[in-house]
């Protein structure tokens, strides 16, 4: 779920005989007919939120995002530490912006993404974040959900794993840079959670190697069906329905 479509929309809203309009005169391609389900299904492409509140303001984030709605994009994606570049001062101001237009919209008709932050260098942000602890879980999506001004978040997403992985444009796998983390069981208990509360639909891990996200469960290869399958039946726990490798960026 990235950000590309903020810079192709906002260019069409200053241009309007850019060739981006003749391909938006009809709606996003679904993905997902979810049929005999009341959950909306996906568009294909996802609106990312990470400069609103910054470098886009709230008159100009509500326009990309109402002319994206128009457009059959459906789903959005936001997390805690946006907007980037990431500070103390500007900190949820995306969720916040976007929750205020999410209270124009009928709510069962939008997918909300939101991320909780893993350990990193952002002190105003539960002095780290430390960990992805079941508690930074918990205190993290409650505060999500009060900024964007809902009961509950379509898509849960862990926005980086606590523990080393190459991501953010690194390549490499350094050993050397490993540390102990919060343990995934832990993390899936805490999401899992959240699931049955109705606080959180699907549940995702981003820039997680699937190596990593499989050896909670067993040492089997990875596929989405066994996934699903092996959580559950391991953990107890909601599976993780969603990922994303650095490859597809």
């Amino acid at each position: 779920m990235q950000h590309a479509l903020s810079r192709t929309v906002h260019h069409a809203v200053q241009s309007p005989t850019h060739s981006f309009q003749k391909a938006q005169q009809r709606p996003m391609a679904q993905i997902n007919e979810q049929k005999g389900s009341s959950r909306p299904s996906l568009s294909r492409i996802c609106l990312g939120t990470m400069f609103f509140g910054a470098a886009t303001q709230e008159n100009a984030a509500h326009s990309l995002l109402n002319l994206a709605a128009e457009r059959g994009v459906n789903c959005f994606d936001t997390a805690e530490m946006y907007p980037v570049p990431q500070s103390a001062v500007h900190q949820g101001r995306s969720e916040i912006v976007f929750g205020n237009w999410l209270q124009e919209q009928r709510r069962e008709d939008i997918i909300v993404a939101a991320k909780v932050t893993g350990p990193g260098q952002m002190p105003w942000i539960r002095a780290g974040p430390a960990s992805l602890s079941a508690k930074d879980i918990h205190e993290a999506l409650e505060g999500s959900l009060k900024r964007l001004q809902t009961d509950y978040i379509d898509i849960y997403q862990l926005h980086w794993p606590d523990r080393y992985v190459p991501m953010f444009g690194e390549v490499d796998f350094r050993p050397e840079n490993a540390y102990s983390s919060v343990p995934i069981e832990e993390q899936m208990q805490a999401l899992s959670r959240a699931v049955t509360a109705g606080k959180a639909g699907l549940l995702a891990s981003p820039k997680s190697p699937s190596f990593k996200t499989r050896t909670a469960c067993c040492a089997e290869p990875l596929t989405a069906a066994w996934l699903r399958c092996a959580m559950r039946k391991t953990l107890g726990c909601w599976p993780i329905v969603l990922l994303q490798w650095a490859c597809s960026l």
